[in-house]
């Protein structure tokens, strides 16, 4: 009955209204991130198709930077990336997803990340996040 109870809550909190709200905090935290990397000076390239895509994920090359190595220097600084598809959570494989668009031996499979977006992040997480990954992806690069 409890779990009933929950799942009846959820649905009332997931109105179009508030689906609609979410996609323009996504797209928010998405362009405060890319507007920080492209100020710092950050080679970066969005995968895929950005008209065409959730909102509150974002797969991000960075060109000559190890994916591995960026995301193991930012969990030790405390921030959490994958290098996996989100329908893969948790494998460290490389995306299956990337592989079908740019093919397995392509550099981007070893050069990508995947940011995702919760419903309890804030605008100063995302900011501080940005420039904590701007910086990450300078010092690695070098």
């Amino acid at each position: 009955l409890a779990a009933i109870m929950g799942m009846a809550k959820a649905a009332s909190l997931h109105t179009p209204e508030a689906q609609q709200a979410a996609a323009e905090q996504y797209q928010t935290f998405a362009d405060v991130l890319m507007d920080t990397l492209a100020a710092q000076g950050v080679d970066v390239q969005l995968n895929g198709d950005p008209a065409h895509k959730l909102p509150h994920i974002l797969n991000l090359r960075f060109p000559g930077v190890s994916s591995d190595l960026l995301l193991m220097k930012l969990d030790l600084k405390g921030a959490a990336i994958s290098t996996g598809s989100a329908c893969t959570a948790g494998n460290v494989e490389p995306s299956h997803v990337l592989e079908a668009m740019v093919g397995k031996e392509h550099p981007a499979i070893r050069e990508s990340v995947r940011v995702s977006f919760g419903h309890g992040n804030t605008l100063a997480e995302i900011e501080a996040f940005a420039q904590l990954l701007a910086e990450t992806v300078l010092a690695t690069k070098k």
